[in-house]
């Protein structure tokens, strides 16, 4: 999402927390960079996995840039991919029950 924000931020004019606001409020225009932006992610979606993501049973799709490249990743993933109700809190979702899993472990 940092990058989406800096490809949007072309003059310099705003700070990453203006943008981030405007996106998340729908008033921030990425229509021209966003094609920019998801061949950088799907070059290093294919760097980093290749072609191993099909040992896995799912691919769950999560956080900021879940929504804007949900189209792109499902047909990357195919069958494989899970986007969650809500991708953004999922990441967040997931790590408070997985605090809790380990603090009754721990205990």
């Amino acid at each position: 999402m940092r990058r989406l924000l800096e490809l949007a931020n072309q003059d310099g004019l705003y700070s990453l927390g203006e943008l981030d606001a405007k996106l998340r409020a729908g008033s921030l225009d990425v229509r021209n960079v966003l094609p920019i932006w998801q061949s950088e992610v799907a070059g290093f979606v294919e760097k980093a996995w290749g072609g191993n993501f099909r040992r896995f049973a799912t691919v769950v799709i999560v956080g900021g840039g879940a929504e804007l490249l949900r189209q792109a990743l499902v047909a990357r993933f195919k069958d494989k991919a899970f986007v969650p109700d809500d991708p953004v809190m999922a990441t967040a979702r997931g790590l408070y029950k997985y605090t809790l899993m380990r603090l009754r472990r721990d205990a």
